[in-house]
C-alpha cells in the first residue's frame, strides 16, 4: 500500500538503492518511516518508534538509520527522543532525549545533536560532549552536517 498525505524528509541510502521518508497526513496523524528502493519499488514501513518521526538519516554504511521521534502525552506535553534502528526496522532503540537535527559521524560511531547547542553523542558508551553552546533551538543550531575533513 502507498502512504498517502505528506511525504517529506527524503535521504537517499550511501549506495543509492534505498530512499529512507516519512509520511502522514499532517492532520493528527503522526508521521511514519518508510524505505523505497530508488526505482520505486520495494516500498515498506518500518515498524513505529514514536507516534511522529522525521529527520531520518542514514548511516555511512547504510544498515542503521536515526530518526527523531516524538510522542504525545496530552495537550501541551510531548516526549521526544532520537531513535536508532537498523534498515529493515528492527532493534530500535532510544539513544538521546531531544535532537531538531542530527547527522552520523564518518566512521558512524557517533551522532551529532542539535536542539539549540550542537553536542556529539558517542552511539556505543552513550556520552554526550558539547561542541558548541546555544540559547535555544529557535536561535540556536538545527541542520548539522557532518563533514570528513
Amino acid at each position: 500500500t502507498r502512504p498517502g498525505g505528506f511525504h517529506s524528509d527524503p535521504a537517499w541510502s550511501p549506495d543509492g538503492r534505498s530512499i529512507a521518508f516519512t509520511a502522514g497526513n499532517g492532520v493528527g496523524e503522526g508521521g511514519r518511516l518508510y524505505v523505497i528502493a530508488a526505482n520505486g519499488s520495494r516500498l515498506h514501513g518500518l515498524p513505529d518508534v514514536a507516534e511522529y518521526v522525521a529527520g531520518p538519516r542514514w548511516s555511512p554504511d547504510g544498515r542503521l538509520l536515526a530518526v527523531t521521534g516524538i510522542n504525545t502525552c496530552g495537550r501541551a506535553c510531548e516526549l521526544p527522543g532520537v531513535y536508532v534502528l537498523r534498515n529493515d526496522g528492527s532493534r530500535a532503540r532510544k539513544v538521546a532525549e531531544w535532537s531538531v537535527g542530527l547527522d552520523w559521524s564518518p566512521d558512524g560511531r557517533q551522532l551529532v545533536l542539535a536542539a539549540g547547542s550542537l553536542a556529539a553523542l558517542a552511539l556505543r558508551s552513550g556520552t554526550t560532549r558539547e561542541l558548541v553552546s546555544g540559547k535555544d533551538t529557535l536561535n540556536g543550531h538545527e541542520s548539522p552536517d557532518w563533514q570528513p575533513r
